[in-house]
């Protein structure tokens, strides 16, 4: 068998929706934390709000907003869910995730110091 032809395929993982699952799964666990009234470890606050693919929302990491409340008032946790990501120089997709990261940083609706990316 050629073996130019195999290291073309794709894993079953990635032609499966893998990441896409995966990405679901997490967004669920923070729906139940909501349905739940439960608290976020991260935000270490109740979580009152989530959004999905919020692009529309303004924000460039835009896979899931989770919305807390505290004493002092709300914190955003803006979350982009990759299953597998190269850390690398050449990897673009750690490039794409980093860029919309620091935008989001930027945005005028990110408070510094109270907001998590």
């Amino acid at each position: 068998m050629n073996k130019g032809v195999i290291a073309n395929l794709s894993n079953s993982f990635s032609t499966g929706g893998g990441g896409h699952e995966f990405e679901r799964h997490v967004q669920a666990v923070f729906l139940l934390t909501l349905i739940v009234e439960g608290f976020s470890p991260v935000l270490e606050a109740p979580v009152k709000e989530i959004d999905f693919q919020t692009k529309r929302l303004g924000f460039d990491t835009d896979d899931l907003l989770v919305i807390a409340e505290d004493s002092v008032g709300e914190i955003k946790m803006l979350c982009q869910i990759k299953h597998d990501i190269d850390i690398t120089e050449r990897s673009v997709l750690f490039q794409t995730v980093i860029n919309a990261a620091w935008g989001d940083f930027q945005n005028s609706q990110f408070r510094k110091g109270r907001d998590q990316i």
